[in-house]
């Protein structure tokens, strides 16, 4: 097990290695006042913005490592669960990916800095995480593309194999989604095992919300956290956020790096008192992200 957990993180916090290592399936790898907000109605409404944004020039707080492998390790185990690539075929092509894209940002790091250069493997750097996190999606995205129903899978270095057959639960469309869903549900077990006082039972969305996102804001995924919520549409500004970059990189594919909304997301969808809610969604402006949330609907209290 211990092998396998070690696998997992390989492609992302060391440096290139052969191919061949990376093989095997399953692979462990303040409250506000109540206003009205403006909540886009939908991702669509974002503003276009370049397949390659700007590198940050403002320094980020460092990102807690536990947290960053959370949100490395989700990603990718929930490729893994979804059976729609072979995972050594995966690993293959984010390996290819990445190192297509590595020296060029490392060099656009480096001009938007001053100097500032980034260690590949450094998950805490929030410059590195920004990369890893757009390469590991961009592939993941790649993927989605033609996902695969039936596939024969390396299990071993030895070359053993396995046939992998897609579960008809899922169609294809569905599949960015629930791949969200999984890695939302992950983030949320982590912030809740970890820290015991967010709710997620509880009416009072208002504070164990705010709190839920406080506690990213402590394990280093931005530098600050601004929220407003008046009862049924959401605001939560990230000042400096981890993925600030490959958000909009990622912009318009199916599915992104968008964590914040995903716990959101997962927290909503666990708490027995919410009926419906908006889909979650991020909107980039300079060096922030606004995570908005709209129509969020409480059951009526019992009497």
């Amino acid at each position: 097990m211990m092998l396998l957990h070690t696998l997992c993180l390989m492609v992302c916090v060391m440096p290139a290695m052969p191919l061949a290592a990376v093989v095997g399936r399953r692979l462990a790898v303040a409250q506000g006042a109540a206003v009205v907000l403006g909540v886009p109605k939908s991702a669509s409404a974002l503003p276009v913005i370049g397949s390659v944004p700007k590198i940050p020039r403002e320094s980020r707080q460092r990102l807690n490592q536990d947290l960053a492998v959370v949100l490395m390790r989700s990603s990718y185990n929930a490729t893994d669960e979804l059976d729609f690539v072979a995972m050594d075929k995966f690993q293959k092509d984010f390996f290819l990916r990445r190192q297509n894209k590595w020296e060029d940002y490392r060099n656009d790091v480096k001009k938007a800095t001053g100097g500032s250069s980034v260690m590949q493997g450094d998950l805490g750097d929030p410059f590195y995480f920004d990369f890893i996190s757009f390469a590991q999606y961009d592939t993941i995205n790649f993927e989605l593309e033609k996902p695969a129903a039936a596939f024969e899978e390396l299990r071993t270095a030895e070359g053993e194999t396995e046939v992998v057959l897609r579960s008809n639960d899922l169609k294809d469309s569905q599949l960015p989604d629930e791949h969200a869903n999984r890695v939302g549900d992950a983030i949320l077990d982590f912030i809740v095992d970890r820290f015991k006082d967010v709710d997620t039972t509880s009416r009072d969305l208002d504070t164990n919300i705010n709190q839920l996102l406080k506690w990213l804001i402590v394990l280093g995924f931005a530098d600050d956290l601004s929220f407003i919520f008046d009862g049924s549409n959401l605001q939560a500004r990230f000042l400096g956020p981890a993925n600030l970059w490959s958000l909009q990189a990622l912009k318009g594919r199916k599915l992104t790096n968008d964590f914040a909304a995903k716990v959101l997301a997962a927290y909503l969808r666990r708490n027995p008192n919410v009926v419906s809610f908006g889909t979650p969604f991020s909107q980039i402006k300079g060096p922030a992200s606004t995570l908005f949330c709209s129509k969020i609907k409480l059951r009526p209290p019992l009497v």
